[in-house]
């Protein structure tokens, strides 16, 4: 009794195929890349295109840089990076690199201080770094 084997280019598609499946399943380490966060400014650079948020409901600052790219709104009006001033509330929308610092792709100036109950009842006793 003969058993007929595969060829040598056959099993290489079929070892290719079994190990694209394995790689390909929806297992992640790391978070997601974009993440939105509410927050006060604790810091703005113009010129060096970074900003310091103070996050609800934590006392750890959040810094970010932006670019050309970045869209800063108030309601439905596109507004310079002037209008980031020390407490304004803000929601930005920003990415998560591999390499290099987190981006801001989207800022926008919110009418109130959004936070949780605990945040609320603490956020005049925080203290920036």
């Amino acid at each position: 009794m003969q058993i007929n084997l595969p060829s040598a280019s056959t099993r290489l598609v079929i070892l290719i195929g079994l190990i694209a499946a394995v790689f390909t399943g929806e297992i992640s380490a790391r978070p997601p890349q974009a993440r939105t966060e509410f927050g006060t400014v604790a810091a703005a650079d113009a010129n060096a295109r970074v900003i310091r948020l103070q996050l609800r409901c934590t006392a750890i600052p959040l810094t970010l840089v932006w670019n050309q790219r970045t869209r800063i709104f108030h309601g439905a009006d596109a507004v310079s990076t002037a209008h980031l001033t020390l407490g304004t509330p803000v929601k930005v929308w920003y990415r998560t690199p591999i390499f290099g610092e987190r981006f801001a792709t989207k800022i926008t100036i919110e009418k109130r201080f959004v936070g949780c109950s605990n945040c609320l009842q603490t956020r005049s006793a925080q203290v920036l770094p």
